[in-house]
């Protein structure tokens, strides 16, 4: 929340259906922040919904409920050349993570 404010937006990909959706999905549009939701896992998916109203992409280590794993890497490089900051919210990662 701190990396955007009203009328400004992140991009995320959709994979926990629960706290964290609502969140983005309920409580931050209150306070005039949109969220985009990634449909997709591709990093060409982020890639499309980046504008210049783009303020952070926001990953999961291993999503919900699939348990699938993003392209870190390729995903990372998509943001950075954007200028737009990743957040990973971790709930495992093991010491191989270089990100």
């Amino acid at each position: 929340m701190q990396t955007a404010n009203r009328g400004k937006q992140d991009n995320r990909a959709l994979t926990r259906p629960q706290g964290t959706y609502n969140q983005l999905k309920v409580f931050l549009p209150r306070l005039g922040i949109k969220t985009k939701f990634v449909k997709g896992e591709k990093p060409e998916d982020f890639k499309k919904l980046i504008d210049d109203n783009t303020k952070a992409i926001y990953l999961e280590s291993i999503g919900n409920p699939k348990y699938s794993v993003p392209d870190f890497e390729a995903i990372v490089k998509i943001a950075h050349d954007a200028g737009v900051p990743v957040l990973v919210s971790v709930a495992r990662l093991d010491k191989s993570c270089k990100y």
